[in-house]
């Protein structure tokens, strides 16, 4: 029988369970305790938390005591019983999405796929059919692990639908943008070999881009390539819920060829009056009276603004990508705790 071990997390009623061939994370996950994460492979940090009672293994086969920092998606019970702790702001995160852990649930899917189209050079729509009588709901901003045909290989991905009003897929058609990476993995997997008419296995929904926003506060999205994905899916569910609500969405591409769905963010300007999109592109020399910015992020924005502290800001993207505008608009006066981020690390 499977050794398991009770995890808490100081300062809330959060307990779940975790056998010993699990990681922490993923026992958090399989109970709906949706603790922030990202990478899953300990590259991005997004899933750090503090060990203050028990004892862990990581995959490194090391134990670890109290009074470390740890990171789930790598840590596996090593003690009957564990206590985790988080910052203050992250705890209150966590309680605030966990309100809509019934509506989120998580399961396996094997879905089939209706699209595989190459939207850039370098970036893939992935879509796929989910019959209505499997009720997938989601929140703005979750994402689903797709796996290869062996099932030994899953890497996650943003859903760019919004959900609908009772947080239900809207037309049955799911659909993710892939980004190929050097490196083999899933990315190529889906680049290379998937087409119209597989099954695939998706598991989810999942919501690691963890934020929380105001209504009476303008908002920035600021996106780098496919980041555009979990961004552009709260700020249409932002826009369905509130008309009224200021939002700019801050795209950053190396060039024209990598813009991402501009039809769908002119329909949204059309459509939301208090909606706007500016475009940057990192590699093209600059044009006189162009509709786009030119150069990185730390030197487009600042042609916008000047002053972010009253602004929310949501940024997703690489990891180099969400650093290097997490510091920029530090330094254009934003309020760290009114920052939420989505690092995507290379598969």
């Amino acid at each position: 029988m499977e050794k398991k071990s009770v995890i808490s997390i100081k300062k809330s009623s959060f307990t779940f369970m975790a056998e010993s061939n699990l990681t922490l994370l993923d026992a958090a996950l399989k109970e709906n305790i949706n603790l922030p994460h990202g990478c899953k492979s300990g590259a991005c940090g997004s899933c750090i938390a503090y060990l203050i009672e028990g004892n862990i293994k990581s995959e490194a086969a090391e134990t670890t005591t109290i009074s470390n920092t740890i990171l789930l998606c790598q840590s596996y019970a090593a003690s009957k019983k564990i206590v985790l702790e988080y910052p203050i702001d992250k705890l209150n995160m966590i309680k605030m999405h966990s309100k809509s852990k019934k509506v989120i649930n998580s399961k396996d899917f094997l879905l089939q796929v209706v699209g595989n189209k190459s939207v850039t050079p370098l970036i893939k729509e992935l879509s796929f059919f989910v019959p209505p009588k499997l009720n997938l709901k989601f929140i703005a901003g979750a994402h689903m692990e797709i796996y290869t045909n062996s099932n030994d290989i899953s890497k996650k991905y943003s859903i760019v639908n919004s959900p609908g009003k009772l947080n239900n897929l809207k037309k049955n058609i799911l659909k993710f943008l892939i980004t190929k990476n050097d490196r083999k993995g899933i990315s190529q997997f889906i680049h290379n070999e998937v087409k119209v008419g597989d099954i695939l296995r998706l598991k989810g929904p999942f919501l690691s881009f963890q934020y929380s926003t105001n209504n009476n506060k303008p908002i920035l999205g600021i996106a780098g390539g496919s980041g555009l994905s979990p961004i552009l899916s709260i700020t249409r569910d932002m826009l369905h819920k509130n008309i009224d609500l200021s939002i700019m969405l801050f795209l950053s591409v190396r060039n024209r060829e990598e813009i991402l769905e501009m039809d769908t963010l002119h329909k949204l300007k059309e459509e939301y009056k208090s909606f706007t999109f500016k475009i940057a592109l990192t590699r093209e020399k600059p044009i006189q009276n162009s509709q786009f910015l030119f150069g990185r992020v730390n030197s487009s924005l600042q042609k916008i603004f000047k002053d972010l502290s009253t602004h929310q800001i949501l940024i997703a993207g690489s990891d180099k990508f969400v650093e290097t505008s997490y510091e920029h608009v530090i330094k254009l006066k934003a309020n760290k705790n009114n920052i939420f981020y989505e690092k995507f690390t290379r598969n």
